[in-house]
């Protein structure tokens, strides 16, 4: 039939009705006879496989015709097998994997996304109270920095008042009363007795002292820096719980070079008489008295003297001379003014006071005396190092008031380093939760895109 071109026509339109009703009428597998045409292919494998081959070089029209339609056929039915394939086998599996894609964004990283972003805002609110609460710390140290140091300037100011006031008090008070009932063998006769005798008052006067001073001064400091630092919150140690101030009292050392004098004076005596007249009469080597002036000053103005100058230096040598002619003098003078009887009487009653005087001067009486001139000076020599005694109490608390400090100023930094090292660590979380946000964001992308592809 390719030699006839008629007869081909006619039986190539024959195979195409033919064609057409099977597919269409037939087996339904078209609806329509212009999908039916498309399908139905007029082609020669060999013709086809010549000119692939070589073996036609100049081939007509026709057949050229006929390989363009062995092209169309290879395409069509090619694309037939891949739609096919997919349909059959890869299609399933591309379902699958988009049901896959589904499910992991639904069920794992929507839900992930959405935890770390929980994570995330809930660590920085986290971080937001901790620097607020870092910034409400730091105005509260300052405050309490404030308060510590009034706390410790008050505390200074008590000790100095308190300790001046304790010692004054003790030295006024306690140490008449101590050394007048201090009971220990007394022997003036021997200097070393007395010496040792001296020794064990002075000890006992410094273990009560610095009892007293402790118990009066000490304790009250120690309970005022133990409320303190409940207040602050510090750990109360038994080493702050023992603190307590060092009063070292050494009354030898004060007392090194006491020498008592234990001689017998007879009260009624020319030098006592004189020793009592000068102390109450103005001399000539006092001759001032003050009277206040309107603009509140003083002025000293000369007080006249009782007695001339002259007289009183007479009379202080009369009676102060070691011999035997200020008393015959004095007793002439006596003598002249007065009557014999009256003389006589004085000297008796004199005469008796004096050997009651020097009988009742018995060892206890000395010891009596010891005592008195020693607590005088003692209570002397003490006032003195009164300021000098409160100074190294405050020296000793301000020490302790340092120590005081720094535990505070540790434990203050410790708590602040706790609360920066926190809000870093939720920083760092921070961080990595949105680095793990990125990527929980692009991979939901790329399963979006591979889905859409899908």
């Amino acid at each position: 039939s390719s030699m006839e071109p008629e007869m081909e026509q006619k039986v190539k339109d024959q195979h195409m009705e033919r064609c057409v009703n099977l597919l269409v009428d037939e087996l339904g597998v078209y609806s329509t006879a212009q999908e039916a045409w498309e399908r139905i292919y007029h082609v020669s494998a060999l013709e086809a496989l010549h000119i692939r081959n070589g073996h036609i070089k100049n081939p007509s029209a026709q057949t050229k015709e006929r390989y363009q339609e062995f092209l169309r056929f290879e395409n069509d039915f090619s694309n037939c097998l891949a739609v096919s394939a997919l349909k059959t086998k890869f299609g399933p599996h591309l379902l699958s994997a988009q049901k896959i894609l589904n499910q992991l964004k639904s069920t794992l990283i929507s839900p992930f996304i959405e935890k770390v972003s929980r994570l995330i805002d809930e660590n920085k609110e986290r971080r937001a109270n901790l620097n607020a609460e870092i910034e409400e710390w730091e105005l509260e140290m300052q405050d309490e920095r404030e308060d510590l140091q009034y706390c410790f300037e008050e505390l200074t100011e008590m000790t100095q008042r308190l300790g001046r006031c304790v010692l004054n008090d003790q030295i006024k008070t306690l140490i008449p009363s101590a050394v007048l009932s201090f009971s220990h063998p007394f022997h003036p006769e021997f200097p070393a007795q007395i010496g040792q005798y001296q020794r064990s008052l002075c000890a006992h006067l410094d273990n009560l002292l610095e009892d007293r001073v402790l118990q009066c001064l000490s304790i009250p400091l120690q309970r005022k820096i133990l409320d303190m630092e409940k207040e602050l919150g510090l750990q109360i140690t038994e080493k702050s719980c023992d603190w307590q101030l060092i009063y070292g009292l050494d009354c030898q050392s004060y007392m090194s070079d006491f020498q008592p004098d234990l001689r017998f004076r007879f009260s009624l005596g020319f030098t006592a008489l004189w020793h009592r007249l000068e102390g109450n009469l103005p001399l000539h080597s006092s001759p001032f008295r003050t009277q206040k002036l309107r603009n509140g000053h003083k002025k000293c103005l000369p007080l006249p003297p009782l007695v001339h100058g002259n007289h009183w230096q007479m009379l202080e040598s009369l009676v102060k001379s070691k011999g035997s002619l200020g008393t015959v003098l004095l007793g002439a003078m006596a003598i002249r003014s007065f009557n014999w009887p009256i003389v006589m009487i004085l000297g008796g009653l004199v005469g008796s006071f004096y050997m009651y005087e020097y009988a009742a001067w018995t060892t206890a009486a000395q010891e009596r005396s010891f005592k008195s001139q020693y607590s005088r000076l003692l209570q002397q020599r003490l006032r003195t190092d009164v300021q000098q005694t409160v100074s190294g109490f405050e020296l000793q608390l301000r020490q302790h008031l340092a120590k005081v400090r720094n535990c505070w100023e540790a434990q203050s930094n410790e708590t602040l380093n706790d609360l920066n090292v926190r809000t870093a660590e939720l920083t760092k979380q921070i961080q990595s939760m949105e680095v793990l946000q990125l990527s929980l964001k692009k991979f939901r992308d790329k399963g979006q895109l591979l889905a859409s592809r899908l």
